[in-house]
């Protein structure tokens, strides 16, 4: 996902978010609360663009402390 709010100001944070929740299957509260902690970026590198929720317990639940937001490459470079 491309750092909407940068190249397009129309689309509010709040449609992002639900986008996120919506593309990855996950509850868009849960998404709303992981998206604030990290910053809207990824919490490896800072970049805000190509960004996946990504568990960090792989079989774990679906929770906000289960949860973290990385850019593309930093995702590849943790497999």
């Amino acid at each position: 996902v491309k750092n909407h709010w940068d190249k397009e100001k129309k689309q509010s944070r709040q449609k992002v978010i639900a986008y996120l929740g919506k593309a990855e299957g996950l509850e868009p509260s849960i998404v709303q609360k992981v998206f604030e902690r990290d910053g809207a970026k990824c919490k490896r590198c800072e970049r805000m663009d190509t960004l996946k929720f990504v568990r960090i317990i792989q079989n774990g639940l679906d929770e906000v402390n289960n949860l973290e937001i990385l850019c593309t490459p930093c995702t590849k470079r943790k497999i």
